[in-house]
């Protein structure tokens, strides 16, 4: 899907730009990243014939309940810029920088008009419960994933965004973990949407699908660049990384093996 990757690309050099021009720094970085998140919509909004509305609105949420707060955050705790104090300020998670502030509201714009569309079809009652039996369960698996995540990487010696004191979570690890759990309990709940309306309510989505997974792969890519930033730049040897640094790179082999099992079970 080469048009999110030409706006990584784009970001990257805004962000790149920032760098050299402190003094234009934030306004340069926020101008970007919005205009980027302009034009994923504009695809978005092309290529979606029903749900457009919900689609900027469901992109423009996630952003600003997201990016823009770990942005702030990040800038009045002073965990931001490379030069920062902390081990791995923001600008060294990719996943965050460019995951959170454009693949992720790409990719909820896609999905929630299939969401919508599911779920106000005439479905059995017993059908209805599935899905909402699907919901809870996504979002508990979400959340105690998360968090143990989130505070396992408290536990490391390397300081960040997320933890400038070691061993503690600050706010914006806080809300990181809230985040991170809401949006992955908001993709199990529209992969179980899928599978369970492929032949029913979403029977030719196909497209669709699967170009919202398409992003989805392209996010999950992100983690394991995070990984090499830590490894290559931070230096920290890859003896040290514990079980949720290894669990973070899982997603582009959760996502991949999601893809094939939906461009199987979606009618071309």
């Amino acid at each position: 899907m080469p048009r999110p990757i030409a706006f990584a690309s784009y970001d990257c050099r805004v962000l790149l730009g920032a760098l050299r021009c402190p003094s234009n720094s934030l306004v340069s970085l926020v101008g970007g990243l919005l205009t980027c998140d302009i034009l994923g919509m504009a695809v978005v909004a092309s290529r979606s014939g029903n749900g457009t509305k919900a689609s900027w609105a469901t992109a423009g949420f996630t952003v600003g309940v997201g990016f823009f707060p770990f942005l702030i955050l990040s800038i009045r705790t002073d965990t931001f810029w490379p030069h920062s104090a902390v081990s791995v300020p923001l600008t060294f998670s990719p996943s965050i920088l460019i995951g959170d502030s454009i693949a992720i509201p790409i990719f909820n714009a896609y999905a929630i008009p299939l969401i919508i569309k599911a779920l106000r079809s005439p479905v059995e009652i017993a059908f209805a419960k599935r899905h909402w039996t699907m919901a809870v369960l996504s979002a508990t698996l979400s959340w105690l994933t998360n968090i143990e995540m989130h505070i396992g990487w408290t536990k490391d010696k390397y300081t960040g965004f997320i933890d400038p004191t070691l061993g503690k979570l600050s706010l914006g690890g806080w809300w990181h973990c809230a985040f991170a759990s809401c949006e992955m309990a908001f993709v199990l709940f529209l992969v179980s949407t899928c599978l369970m309306s492929a032949h029913d309510s979403l029977k030719g989505e196909r497209e669709t699908v699967l170009r919202a997974w398409r992003v989805f792969l392209l996010y999950s890519t992100l983690p394991v660049v995070d990984t090499l930033v830590i490894v290559f730049v931070v230096g920290r040897p890859l003896s040290e990384m514990t079980t949720p640094d290894y669990f973070a790179v899982s997603p582009l082999l959760l996502a991949s093996l999601v893809y094939l099992v939906l461009s199987r079970v979606f009618p071309g």
